[in-house]
């Protein structure tokens, strides 16, 4: 195999194109090669921008939307060049002025398929650093971004918070600006191991005997029934139940991968009975605008509120649902296998931990005081 084909193919994989989208990445690459008759390496962003421009007067938009994405995969990611434009400035030469960074970097994130809320918090975090300095970020360097990762530590900002900013400069420096080596300068923090809490089954009875509205407690009734993330649940459309096969599809989820869940009869029969009485449309849990689903922020006060109405003290949200529901499959003797399909997990460690916060897994040992001979220590 051609070694560039080859990491090209292995950067495809890194990042979970699906097997449709890689074949049409190369085959662009492919086709620019063939039309040169030279490697693709061996030609410079002139050529590249010519080429375009000729297939733009020919294929359909869709087809040339697709090569433009292609190309600029392979010599950002492959080749590595300074950065991911070389290809899409072909399709915008023609436009008066050049774009902001803003609107590069979001080009940028797009073309690499990041979800829209992603996008929003890189964006978000590159602004907040901007204006904390007052300049804009192209004119800031290791230093200021050392000094404000400081700053946002002192602050005692998350973890989550903190590794999204760290991410969001990476991939600003790392790609947008082209300056790679900028990227070994920006640590990330290293991760907290905190055990999640975990409802009993009484718990989340009695969450849902305390929720009056039928759409509340039937999200929280699948949050929990399915282990679903907040915003698969929020996204969910009425035909991605599937009753004839008894299955839910989720669409895109973590990873922009699908999956299957299983549906019990007593759930779907829930289901069933909200669409005859409430006929939500397209969306399974409609938001306050037509045409919209409902906010994941709401189904958290949802959950939330649930919680205190039930009388359970503990803080609950949605992802402590997807916790139990995990946990209380591995209870039932759930294989391992199953509960990681089930949640969506890339890799079985991630799924491995749900297996320590088992109550027969801790419960299953002597404690040493439980054999000490009291007895016998009696003088």
């Amino acid at each position: 195999m051609n070694p560039l084909r080859k990491r090209m193919l292995d950067e495809l994989e890194q990042r979970h194109f699906s097997p449709r989208t890689t074949d049409a990445y190369v085959a662009a690459v492919v086709a620019l090669t063939r039309h040169y008759k030279v490697s693709p390496d061996e030609l410079t962003p002139t050529q590249v921008r010519a080429w375009l421009e000729l297939q733009r007067r020919s294929v359909a938009a869709l087809a040339f939307e697709i090569l433009v994405r292609g190309l600029a995969f392979f010599f950002a990611e492959v080749l590595g060049w300074p950065s991911a434009r070389t290809a899409p400035d072909a399709a915008c030469e023609a436009e008066p002025k050049e774009k902001t960074l803003r609107e590069r970097m979001t080009d940028d994130l797009k073309l690499r398929n990041f979800s829209p809320r992603t996008i929003n918090a890189y964006v978000g975090a590159v602004a907040r650093f901007a204006r904390h300095y007052g300049k804009c970020p192209t004119r800031l360097d290791a230093t200021e971004i050392r000094a404000w990762q400081l700053l946002l530590h002192e602050r005692g900002v998350s973890f989550s918070t903190y590794n999204v900013t760290s991410c969001a400069l990476r991939f600003l420096y790392g790609v947008v600006l082209g300056k790679r080596d900028m990227t070994t300068v920006i640590p990330f923090a290293r991760r907290e191991r905190k055990l999640p809490t975990i409802l009993s089954q009484d718990e989340v009875c009695a969450m849902l005997r305390a929720t009056v509205s039928d759409r509340d407690r039937l999200a929280i009734t699948i949050a929990y029934a399915c282990g679903l993330r907040v915003s698969e649940l929020a996204s969910l459309g009425s035909s991605d139940v599937d009753a004839a096969r008894r299955l839910l599809h989720i669409h895109a989820g973590k990873g922009r991968k699908d999956r299957l869940i299983p549906l019990a009869d007593s759930l779907l029969a829930c289901i069933a009975e909200f669409q005859r009485v409430h006929s939500p449309g397209a969306w399974l849990f409609p938001g306050e605008r037509a045409g919209t689903h409902v906010d994941a922020r709401t189904i958290q006060r949802v959950v939330a509120a649930a919680a205190v109405a039930g009388g359970i003290t503990k803080h609950v949200t949605p992802h402590i649902l997807r916790h139990c529901f995990a946990t209380h499959h591995l209870e039932a003797r759930t294989d391992l296998r199953t509960v990681q399909s089930l949640l969506g997990h890339s890799s079985i460690a991630t799924t491995i931990r749900y297996h320590h916060l088992s109550r027969a897994v801790v419960t299953a040992t002597t404690s040493p005081f439980d054999i000490l001979d009291l007895l016998a220590a009696k003088p």
